[in-house]
């Protein structure tokens, strides 16, 4: 075994927990780490989540077994609960000893990077991190990991960590997967108001819809959920995930129950201990693992997600979005409801089947393999001779979990050596195996040494403590032997505590009442588990008060005009405005310049773009490129063409979609002899001030951040707290709903390369739009036209733009009409076709997200 991390350190199992229970279950099953959320801040609120207490409680734990523990405070928080709450709730935790938070708000970052500077910031996969730029952004910020977004291929994290070999790479090894980005997900947001970046995502991606391509059906009846994948499994892959560099092997599942945690992660135990000890060569998968996987959770076999660059219709759990069990029984014969089963596989008493959704039964016995099993089941269900019975909750896989890992924790082994000599105070040392030794990844030192651990307690390899008793007497009859106190001191009773090596001195003819063997083992092994505890405690140092204002000054407007923004997704629909002199800022869209999927348009629509260019730069407007909303490496051939093609076309800068756009393209042009500015989207979060304070702070060459676009999911009172002069407000958009690897079309075999759009029909009678990012090999789903031009709290808003979507004809009669000073300086040959239909969808505008 000739492979090694650059930080000379072993793999790790990460695993999730929604209770107390689950974490301290996952620990006693072999995980290294356990990620879970408190009461407040975390990703999925409609888990368990533990209390303060509860958080105390298993922060001790784990670190009794050298374990750590991951906070998850990767929502976007608003204004009010990151300036009252976001602080005082961590406190506590860190001084506890806390191994690392995770995080996805960069608002959230910068207040915990600031006021916990020893304490490791995992950037969240919610963070949309897809390749080494971005993750370059962060690592400068203060992350020591980064959370790779499921999408990234095995190619493009050895990439990450070729590039960045000190950054602790974390990925999804197990579990369910987001059609989405995470992170880039609104559709639970815009369907009810249950927003995925807070914690309480209703998992809309589950539910049935209909493809319609060019006024056509183009799934079949059965083939109804669309945008449900299925559930990852990379167990057969376990070698090259750890040989690309990632470090945290993550299992998915903070909603999951007991059973599944603590099973998956003892697989995933087995099988990183199995490839360290016997290397590639003696790595062997079994399949019966494998197969008890499927039992605990599966939505229609496993797929390996997109660590080999694989999607479409194979990653689609089409038929059913949840649970499918595996098939177990098949009918021989249903004689009036006596249904006779052969046993597909060995079947336990307890084991759960599924007749038909919600009706299922339960097995009284055991059954072997292959054997028959006689059941009276009521005549009204179809179970006719040759169907086939899926298992739905296997028993003995549950009964296992509940013996070997529900409240059965590791033991320490531990030394003790007792000295019992007349006349002398009783000794008695004891000597563990320190847990965190030569743990390279926790407590590492950061700027401030003030903060740091109050000792290097994880460079040595024991831990020692003594415990010294009443002085010796000398026996007046019988004497204490060594057996006996062998006796005494081997007794650990419901402790984590088990006898390894023993030495006994006694000198003399001494007494010792085994009262007070006992007692000193009790003591010592007191003092041993409190040494534990106390090595993992810090102080928290509140810090100086840090001028905000030195970041933002340059970007103060002393206007009390808001200006106006158009971003035509459409060129031609440019040339309808003769007079530019009333906007500041116009954008065309990146897809525009193309042809094809990766062809850019001739050399001869290039010029044309060139012109209509510099006629709208005559008026001294600003003009922007926005660009795609993801970038991976795997693109970076045409997005290298894409940027070039901007340059030709002389734009003052881009609409900034992702971390790894804004660091990639300020590093591709360093040798310009003028800088472009950066203005941020609203999918660049910033729900509040420390957000934006945060972004500035990112060290950028030639590169300037000139703006920010408002938070979709802010409502106005909430954006009120947020907003200033340097912020754009879309107030005619369609809001962006999921950007996904995935496309329908490739699902059902209708891709043709072509950017087009058609729709997702849901049966709740909601339609979305798709478009095909041929592009960039994505797809982005759409939401009703947002209009806030009929709203009168929008005026009142101090922010410097106002943003306008322009994609039909329609969208410029509507900023005319609210906007009559425009007329005077257009030549638009359209108002005669104005619909009096107006756009009502306010979005999120009024009523915002909980």
């Amino acid at each position: 075994m000739d492979f090694e991390f650059n930080n000379r350190s072993r793999a790790e199992v990460l695993a999730p927990a929604g209770s107390i229970e689950i974490a301290k279950a996952v620990i006693n099953a072999g995980a290294d780490a356990v990620y879970l959320g408190g009461d407040m801040f975390g990703a999925r609120a409609y888990a368990g989540n533990l209390n303060n207490e509860e958080m105390l409680e298993i922060l001790e734990y784990a670190h009794k077994f050298g374990r750590k523990v991951y906070l998850t405070v990767n929502t976007l928080l608003k204004q009010n609960e990151i300036d009252s709450n976001l602080i005082n709730f961590l406190i506590p935790f860190y001084e506890n000893g806390l191994d690392a938070v995770i995080v996805q708000d960069l608002g959230v970052f910068n207040l915990i990077h600031e006021n916990f500077p020893d304490l490791d910031i995992h950037a969240s996969t919610q963070m949309t991190q897809t390749g080494p730029k971005g993750s370059k952004i962060l690592r400068k910020l203060g992350a020591t990991r980064v959370v790779t977004s499921r999408e990234m291929s095995l190619s493009e994290i050895s990439e990450l960590h070729k590039e960045l070999p000190d950054l602790e790479i974390e990925s999804f090894v197990h579990g369910a997967l987001c059609y989405s980005y995470s992170g880039q997900c609104l559709l639970s947001s815009f369907n009810g108001g249950r927003s995925g970046n807070r914690g309480r995502c209703a998992q809309p991606c589950r539910m049935a819809y209909d493809c319609v391509l060019n006024g056509q059906t183009i799934n079949k009846n059965n083939e109804k959920y669309i945008i449900s994948p299925k559930d990852m499994c990379s167990i057969p892959i376990l070698p090259d995930i750890i040989e690309a560099g990632v470090y945290s092997l993550k299992i998915e599942g903070r909603m999951k129950n007991v059973t599944y945690a603590s099973y998956v992660t003892s697989m995933y135990r087995k099988y990183l201990d199995m490839y360290f000890e016997k290397g590639r060569e003696g790595y062997k998968v079994d399949k019966k693992d494998i197969d008890n996987l499927l039992d605990i959770y599966n939505r229609g076999m496993f797929t390996t997600g997109y660590y080999n660059s694989t999607k479409g219709r194979e990653m689609i759990s089409l038929n059913r979005p949840n649970h499918m069990g595996t098939k177990a029984l098949r009918v021989l014969k249903n004689v009036s409801g006596k249904i006779t089963f052969k046993a597909l596989e060995d079947i336990n008493a307890g084991d759960v089947f599924e007749i038909e959704d919600g009706i299922s039964f339960t097995s009284g016995g055991n059954v072997k393999r292959n054997d028959t099993l006689v059941v009276n089941l009521p005549k009204k269900y179809k179970l006719f001779e040759g169907r086939v019975i899926n298992r739905m909750n296997n028993a003995k896989l549950k009964a296992l979990v509940m013996s070997d890992y529900v409240d059965n924790p590791p033991k320490i082994k531990v030394d003790l050596s007792m000295y019992v000599s007349v006349g002398s105070e009783l000794v008695l040392n004891a000597s563990i195996k320190n847990p965190d030794y030569n743990n390279k990844y926790y407590g590492k030192l950061k700027n401030n040494k003030d903060t740091y651990y109050s000792n290097d307690y994880e460079d040595y390899e024991y831990l020692d403590v003594s415990y010294i008793g009443p002085v010796v007497s000398e026996a007046k009859s019988a004497s204490i032997t060594k057996e006996s106190i062998l006796k005494g001191i081997s007794a650990m009773g419901d402790t984590n505590f088990v006898l390894g090596e023993a030495e006994i001195n006694i000198d003399g003819n001494a007494f010792l009442p085994m009262g007070q063997v006992k007692q000193a083992r009790r003591e010592v092994l007191a003092l041993l588990e409190e040494k534990i505890k106390n090595n993992h405690k810090r102080t928290y140092v509140k810090p100086e008060i840090f001028d905000k204002e030195s970041l933002t000054k340059d970007m103060a407007s002393n206007s009390e005009d808001k200006k106006l923004s158009l971003y035509f997704k459409d060129i031609d629909l440019s040339k309808k405005i003769t007079n530019y002199s009333l906007i500041s800022r116009v954008y065309i869209d990146f897809n525009d310049l193309f042809s094809l999927a990766s062809k850019f348009k001739d050399d001869s629509k290039l010029s044309e773009y060139k012109e209509e260019i510099s006629r709208i730069k005559s008026f001294n407007t600003k003009l922007y490129m926005a660009l795609p909303h993801v970038l991976k490496t795997s693109h970076l051939d045409t997005f290298k063409k894409l940027i070039d093609t901007a340059i030709y076309l002389d734009v003052d800068g881009f609409l900034i979609r992702s971390l790894e756009e804004l660091a990639f393209i300020d590093e591709y042009i360093a040798k310009l002899d003028r800088s472009l500015d950066v203005i941020l989207d609203s999918n660049m979060y910033v729900f509040n001030t420390w957000a934006k304070e945060e972004f500035l702070k990112i060290p950028l060459n030639k590169f300037k951040i000139k703006g920010f676009s408002a938070a979709l999911e802010l409502n106005e009172r909430e954006l009120r707290s947020v907003l200033d002069e340097s912020f754009e407000l879309p107030v005619l958009t369609t809001a962006p709903l999921m950007i996904s690897e995935q496309c329908p079309k490739r699902t059902f075999n209708a891709c043709n390369k072509q950017r087009e759009n058609y729709l997702l029909k849901s049966h709740k009678g909601n339609d979305y739009e798709i478009m095909s990012i041929c592009s960039f090999c994505y797809m982005q789903m759409n939401s009703k036209k947002i209009n806030l031009l009929d709203t009168n709290e929008y005026k009142d808003l101090k922010v410097g733009y106002l943003r306008f979507d322009i994609e039909k004809e329609n969208d410029l009669i509507e900023l005319i009409r609210h906007f009559k000073k425009l007329e005077d300086y257009s030549l638009l040959d359209i108002m005669d076709k104005y619909n009096e239909k107006r756009i009502v969808e306010y979005g999120h505008f009024y009523r915002g997200v909980e």
